[in-house]
């Protein structure tokens, strides 16, 4: 049995909780076009459904994507103050509100968020639960913000973290329960889609370079935008010089759709690039609410590269070779957490991109010429206990 199989049957067979009628909120960055948050949807209601026995629980979202689970979402509004409204009647029907997925500790919230309602809830229901899972706490903007997000901490029943930063953080706090040392909740997809990839032939027949860009610093109002122009020049430059080696498709994702923070532009930008120097093997995967759809596109590439930090994890947990542009520091910790070996790290587009060609060529050629991250078995396994550490 294989080590995935082994750790899948082991985490399902143990959980024997009687079917419940419990209902949960889940809050988090919903909604967006963005395949990484999408992600989270699919894997809470997968996890709520698999370990709690809670179905057609609630997404804080306008809409949700395509997912395996039954789940609902705010309707279409009509009329001002609406999903206020829709807010206050499901919390009266919920059990418990989790904050799901991603960094939404970073600030505090306006007044009619579901986590203040939450906390007025909690004051007058004892078994009414308050937690999070697969969160990461900060940056923040201020000390303000990180006391006004510690009070929130203090009255969570749970708190799973998704990288060890943020778990050391949470001990910092001295909450009044014990954080959980968890991981991101993408790691479990290939336990809910499998977990094909070029080792088992997933891969077409042509090789494929799956690409994941960003911008990252105008969007969050910072002033730094010259890294935004080296790491965008680096991945032009690093794609030309692959092409003139190896007719290798290109496969670039549109992992955030958004119309105002999405990937079109920078993608659009690099593509015209490409074209301008005759490199015509190109292919466009835009967003898609599928999000089996675009993880299996991922499991298509012989290789990816991106700047998206989700890019890399569906690749890193469907056992395709990936490299990662270091522009945050969730991104070098997700890399050290999973074992990435250090001879690939490109940093943030400062490794010699000679290096870094040579080593994605090497890797085109011969699959078993790299070397996989060795702590992927003991990532999920923590990304686990965002579930099986915690009781609804």
């Amino acid at each position: 049995m294989s080590s995935h199989a082994i750790l899948e049957h082991k985490n399902l067979t143990h959980f024997t909780s009687k079917p419940t009628t419990n209902k949960i909120i889940f809050d988090g960055y919903y909604g967006q076009l963005n395949t990484g948050d999408d992600a989270f949807i699919e894997v809470s209601a997968w996890g709520a459904a698999t370990y709690w026995n809670t179905t057609n629980n609630f997404f804080l979202a306008k809409a949700l994507p395509q997912i395996k689970q039954e789940a609902s979402c705010f309707q279409k509004k009509i009329f001002p103050g609406q999903h206020v409204l829709e807010k206050l009647i499901q919390l009266v029907k919920t059990d418990a509100v989790i904050s799901s997925g991603g960094s939404t500790f970073e600030k505090p919230q306006k007044i009619f968020h579901i986590r203040n309602l939450a906390i007025l809830k909690k004051a007058l229901s004892s078994s009414f639960k308050l937690g999070a899972i697969g969160v990461s706490l900060g940056p923040y903007k201020n000390a303000e913000d990180e006391r006004a997000v510690v009070k929130y901490l203090r009255r969570l029943d749970f708190l799973a973290l998704r990288d060890e930063y943020s778990f050391q953080l949470a001990l910092s706090y001295n909450l009044p329960y014990k954080p959980i040392n968890a991981f991101d909740l993408a790691a479990l997809l290939p336990m809910i889609y499998g977990n094909s990839s070029g080792v088992t032939g997933h891969q077409t027949q042509e090789k494929t370079i799956g690409i994941s860009a960003c911008y990252f610093e105008r969007y969050r109002g910072l002033t730094e935008l010259d890294r935004e122009v080296q790491r965008e020049t680096y991945l032009k430059q690093l794609l030309l010089e692959v092409t003139k080696i190896t007719n290798t498709k290109l496969r670039f994702f549109e992992f955030n759709g958004h119309s105002t923070v999405g990937d079109k532009v920078i993608t659009a930008s690099i593509i015209n690039f490409l074209k301008a120097h005759q490199v015509d093997n190109i292919e466009f995967i835009p967003y898609n609410p599928n999000t089996s759809y675009i993880y299996n596109k991922v499991l298509e590439c012989n290789l990816v590269i991106s700047v998206r930090l989700h890019a890399s994890m569906f690749a890193c947990f469907g056992n395709v070779p990936f490299f990662l542009f270091e522009y945050h520091r969730k991104c070098a910790d997700f890399l050290e957490s999973v074992g990435y070996n250090e001879a690939y790290r490109i940093g943030d587009s400062t490794q010699e991109i000679q290096k870094a060609v040579e080593q994605i060529i090497t890797i085109l050629d011969d699959r078993n010429k790299y070397i996989p991250p060795t702590q992927i078995v003991n990532c999920k396994e923590k990304a686990l206990k965002n579930f099986t550490s915690i009781s609804i």
